[in-house]
């Protein structure tokens, strides 16, 4: 079967591109337990390209009782060597490596080189020190970094993907309505312009596009009101206004200028996401030709007002000849402003700038903390987002925590450490409301539940691949699950 047949559901989901970046990944396990498994199945689903499984765990009777992916025919096996072979079967297209080491032996980075591409996944209840001098190898070799713990029924992730970008929305995305209404450059001016109201009839009234409508309702309301700019507070105004161009019951240009009236608002562009690259586009300082491009295109917003236009026009209403005129347009349009931008930017590659110019309305940018940072973090209430409760920093905290007692005792916590647990989350400032979530962490002593590992494992894959594919908003660092009030936390 050819590949592209083979994975026919997910080319739908992320196209021929996100397919390639899925298949040319990098994954590196440090570790083979059963959270490993389950986060490493979903991406060989996908068919990433390589998986590096580095362990030097003998499989034991513990491991087939809670990880569907070893059976007791291995017992006494090396576990990466065996989960390797089980993940093949499932997908034979990765290639599959088992190196023989301890995962928590850094010299592997120095024996190996796994490129800047690759992802480095961590799994467990690791003491920080161990996770701290990783993030400076990871940070050092220019690779990405997922580290994932999962303690009965409470989980917890953590993504460095450092300066990353992105292009929101998959292959299905819709055009924007960029119709530049409330800011038309002369050649639409004059397109606008060009149709004469009181000499029309009916019939070429009633075939105009509704952006010509609204262009004219538009102005004519500038001057009736004097208005200096139009938003959604004048929509009753600017409503009635379209109201008053109509001549007939059935005109449904009229119509369908009033429902998209918002198209004439002041603030209608650029889309949020855009801005907020524009925001973070000065930290990626160094020459990386899709920042050098996202900077041009943000001087080209701070010169006229509007990005850069992409170069096309979603379906409308209107005769064949109209909307070819008004495509031609913007096309042309498109092609003046990339123009200027590629002469900002020379040295940067004229596919890429090609590129952004088709989805410059749907871009973005995260600059991730790195993960020694980000597993200390205490996110302040107000950024929690739950089902009505607000535990989402007590199991950031619970997790710390715990890594604190590990690096100090040299275990996890158990029932008998609730006390020593409680004092602990008092240094970290943790509120007072802990006690039940604390003593239902404390019952499993680090113990993972496998089928919370498999369900939080499946948001991380899902995480990491659109980190990949680079097609959809990651989450920002970090996230928790909170599986007694089935609530979510994202730092």
């Amino acid at each position: 079967m050819d590949n592209k047949d083979k994975y026919d559901r997910q080319i739908r989901l992320w196209g021929v591109d996100g397919q390639k970046e899925i298949q040319n990944a990098v994954l590196v396990s440090l570790g083979s337990g059963v959270i490993s498994a389950e986060f490493l199945k979903n991406l060989v689903l996908h068919a990433v390209g390589t998986v590096v499984i580095i362990d030097d765990s003998i499989v034991t009777e513990e491991d087939v009782g809670i990880n569907f992916f070893v059976e007791k025919q291995y017992i006494g096996q090396y576990r990466a060597d065996v989960l390797a072979k089980l993940l093949k079967e499932m997908n034979p297209d990765p290639v599959f490596k088992s190196i023989i080491s301890s995962p928590f032996d850094l010299n592997v980075f120095k024996e190996n080189s796994f490129g800047e591409s690759a992802i480095v996944v961590t799994t467990g209840n690791i003491q920080t020190q161990f996770l701290n001098d990783l993030s400076d190898v990871i940070r050092s070799q220019r690779m990405r970094q997922v580290h994932i713990q999962s303690t009965g029924l409470f989980s917890s992730m953590y993504i460095d993907a450092g300066k990353h970008y992105f292009f929101e929305g998959g292959v299905e995305n819709k055009d924007p309505n960029d119709f530049r209404i409330s800011k038309p450059f002369p050649e639409l001016v004059e397109f606008f312009e060009s149709f004469k109201f009181d000499s029309m009839d009916d019939n070429e009234l009633g075939n105009l596009p509704y952006l010509v409508i609204l262009y004219h309702a538009r102005k004519r309301l500038k001057i009736k009101k004097n208005f200096e700019k139009i938003g959604s507070k004048n929509r009753k105004e600017l409503i009635s206004e379209i109201l008053s161009m109509k001549r007939y019951e059935a005109q449904e240009n009229i119509s369908l200028a009033i429902d998209n009236a918002s198209f004439a608002y002041d603030d209608v562009f650029p889309p949020i996401n855009t801005v907020e690259a524009f925001d973070v586009v000065d930290q990626f300082d160094e020459k990386h030709p899709f920042w050098e491009t996202i900077r041009a295109c943000k001087n080209f917003f701070q010169k006229n007002g509007v990005i850069p236009h992409y170069g096309g026009m979603p379906d409308i209403e209107c005769s064949p000849d109209l909307y070819k005129a008004m495509k031609e347009l913007y096309k042309a349009k498109s092609i003046k402003d990339w123009a200027e931008i590629a002469a900002e930017i020379p040295d940067v590659p004229k596919d890429i700038i090609s590129h952004i110019s088709k989805c410059i309305w749907r871009i973005g940018g995260v600059n991730y903390q790195k993960l020694s940072e980000s597993i200390q973090a205490k996110t302040p209430k107000e950024n929690i987002y739950s089902d009505a409760t607000t535990h989402g920093s007590i199991i950031q905290i619970l997790f710390i925590a715990a890594r604190q007692f590990i690096d100090q005792y040299g275990r996890n916590p158990g029932r008998n450490d609730i006390d020593v647990m409680s004092a602990l989350m008092k240094s970290l400032d943790a509120e007072d409301n802990y006690s039940d979530l604390l003593t239902e962490f404390c019952t499993y002593e680090g113990e993972t539940i496998p089928c919370v590992a498999a369900f939080f494992s499946g948001i991380a894959a899902q995480e990491i691949t659109k980190i990949i594919i680079r097609q959809a908003t990651p989450i920002n660092g970090t996230f928790f699950y909170d599986g007694v009030h089935t609530s979510f936390h994202s730092g």
